[in-house]
């Protein structure tokens, strides 16, 4: 009876704390992704435009850059960028929570989940190691 109760509670305390995270990770990546994110957006956009008018012609025909192209691709690709990096810090919290409540729940028995974990990490750095390297032979 009384391990029941505690284990109810556990299961209460867990559900608890991932309702939460997943309420204040929705509220700070809407904060951190999207109103930083556009801010930094528009206000990058405005300051390329503003120097993109004060150069010359001839300056900008020598160096072949393209306003649009810097707007279009590299601005747009660093926000995106920016929109999965606020996401690390949930990620890395997550991944030390799941390992104590995993080292509490299951004791010496964790390490066999630890090591699975590792030993996908390890296999997911060999595999992107191999694509890269025949990206660059492509």
């Amino acid at each position: 009876s009384e391990l029941n109760s505690r284990g109810a509670a556990l299961a209460a305390g867990i559900s608890l704390c991932i309702l939460v995270e997943g309420l204040l990770q929705a509220h700070v990546k809407q904060l951190l992704s999207i109103q930083l994110g556009s801010r930094f957006l528009s206000w990058t956009m405005a300051l390329i435009h503003k120097k993109s008018l004060r150069v010359s012609e001839e300056a900008l025909s020598k160096s072949e850059l393209v306003e649009n192209s810097i707007i279009g691709n590299d601005l747009v690709r660093i926000y995106e960028d920016w929109r999965w990096m606020c996401l690390l810090p949930f990620i890395i919290t997550a991944l030390i929570g799941g390992v104590i409540i995993l080292g509490f729940t299951l004791k010496l028995s964790s390490l066999v989940g630890i090591g699975v974990m590792a030993a996908i990490v390890g296999m997911n750095f060999t595999l992107a190691r191999t694509i890269k390297s025949v990206e660059v032979k492509d």
